[in-house]
């Protein structure tokens, strides 16, 4: 049986919000596990409509 705990908000970077997650899976699920996590958050956001940034750079060239 897989446990997942979200326990909350860890810290802030430059990027965004840094949230732990906890997963309790069998040996034999972990790379699976690992792998759907990451797609079942952005999922749940989704279907919250909670929106993920995403970093943005803007380049100037001077032109003369």
């Amino acid at each position: 049986m897989n446990k997942l705990a979200m326990p909350g908000l860890d810290g802030f970077s430059g990027y965004g919000m840094i949230f732990k997650k906890y997963a309790q899976t069998p040996p034999d699920k972990i790379v699976q596990s690992w792998r759907a996590l990451p797609r079942r958050t952005k999922r749940r956001f989704h279907e919250e409509g909670i929106e993920i940034a995403a970093p943005h750079q803007l380049l100037l060239q001077r032109t003369d």
